[in-house]
Formats: C-alpha cells, sequence, structure tokens
C-alpha cells in the first residue's frame, strides 16, 4: 500500500471479517514517512475475488506469517495490527513470529469469542452503512450487499471453528476500542508474557476507518517507549 524509500517500520495490517485491503486506504495519509504499510488480502476478495475461501483460522496465520518472513522482514520485526476477526489472525501470526508489538482493534480476546460477534446483527444494514457513495444505484448495492455477505459468512465460519490452543506472544499487545461499540474493553493479558493496556477511542465498531491518525500516534508513542 505505500513504499517509502528507507523504511523503520513495517506496519502489516489484517482487516475484519468480509473486509479487504481497502479497509485501510485511508492511513496512508496518517503514516510517518519512514514506516511502509502492507495489508493482508485473504482469498475471495479484492484481487483476489474468486479464489476459494480460507476455512481454518490457524493454517491462514500460518501462510500470513511466512509471507512476513518471505516477502517482508526475515527476522519478522514487525508491527501487526488486526480489526475485528483480523485481531485473531493478527494474533495468531504474531505467536508464530517476533514482531515489534500487537495492535489488536474491535476484538474480544481469543477465550471469549463465544458469542462474538451478535446473533442479532444485520448485515445487510451493516454493509450498506459502510459504503459512502450516495449515489451508488439500488441495483448494484444489492448485488454488493449480496457478495459482501458471502465473504463475511465464509470468514465468520472459519472464526467460529477455531479454538484458541493457549499459545502466547512474547510482545506487548495493546487493545483498542471503540466508545460505541457494543465491546467492553478489556486487555489481552492472558495471550502474552509482554505487556498490555486498553485505549478507548472515539467510534463504533469500524472505528478503525473514523480516526487513523490517533490509532497512528498511539502506535508511535508506544514503540517510542519501547526504544523500538
Amino acid at each position: 500500500m505505500t513504499a517509502p524509500r528507507e523504511i523503520s517500520v513495517d506496519l502489516v495490517v489484517v482487516p475484519c471479517a468480509g473486509g479487504g485491503p481497502s479497509e485501510f486506504r485511508d492511513w496512508r495519509t496518517s503514516l510517518p514517512a519512514d514506516w511502509r504499510l502492507t495489508s493482508v488480502c485473504l482469498p475471495g476478495r479484492g484481487p483476489r475475488f474468486g479464489e476459494p475461501f480460507e476455512v481454518d483460522l490457524s493454517a491462514t496465520a500460518d501462510r500470513i506469517s511466512e509471507a512476513v518472513t518471505e516477502v517482508l522482514r526475515p527476522d519478522g520485526r514487525v508491527l501487526l495490527l488486526g480489526h475485528s476477526m483480523g485481531a485473531i489472525l493478527a494474533f495468531e501470526a504474531a505467536v508464530r513470529l517476533n514482531p515489534l508489538g500487537l495492535a489488536v482493534c474491535g476484538s474480544p480476546p481469543p477465550e471469549r469469542l463465544q458469542s462474538y460477534p451478535p446473533d442479532d446483527v444485520d448485515w445487510d444494514e451493516e454493509i450498506r452503512s459502510l459504503v459512502t457513495d450516495e449515489d451508488i444505484p439500488e441495483q448494484l448495492m444489492t448485488e454488493l450487499v449480496r457478495l459482501s455477505t458471502s465473504v463475511i459468512s465464509a470468514d465468520l465460519a472459519m472464526l467460529d471453528a477455531y479454538r484458541w490452543s493457549g499459545g502466547r506472544t512474547s510482545c506487548d499487545i495493546w487493545a483498542f476500542y471503540g466508545e460505541e461499540d457494543y465491546l467492553q474493553p478489556e486487555p489481552w493479558a492472558g495471550q502474552t508474557d509482554g505487556m498490555t493496556d486498553v485505549t478507548v477511542v472515539p467510534g463504533g465498531h469500524y472505528f478503525v476507518r473514523d480516526v487513523p491518525g490517533r490509532i497512528m500516534g498511539e502506535l508511535k508513542a508506544r514503540l517510542a517507549a519501547g526504544g523500538a
């Protein structure tokens, strides 16, 4: 997504269920000049439309980790960030790597996934609320909702089949929650031997789209405090 000439930090982001790299397109303007932004793109969406969906979250985390070490950093020293289901994927990747830190946005810890997301989510309404183009024809919107719903359903089936093995990472975990979200803010203390903290930011469940500058500032401050 960005490719600075000199790179001090590789920020790898993992979108939410049904999401793709476009979820983080507005982050480019908030990024420090020497940070490189790379987004995970799971099969079945964006440039990978038509590929079979992933079905095993742990195996998917294996592939993400392998891509990080093969394409970006052989030592795995990246900054990982995941949103919603992407937070679980980013955490599992962090267990396999040795990242600079892990930011988990809008997700309960993996031992509390039993009732997440809520059963009463209206995905039709949810998808429509995320479309910023008010002039999109209804026929096109209906098709967009249909395609998006199939991707979300596949991702949530993968999440529903996932069970945390008890694996931990050694990096710090910084949890971010939206003040208008339905999730209760809580630290991910059971998932790391490092430090944990919780930050509540303006917005609902999709706050990563609304306040990238705020989150980026928090990440820079934490890396600086840790000497990274």
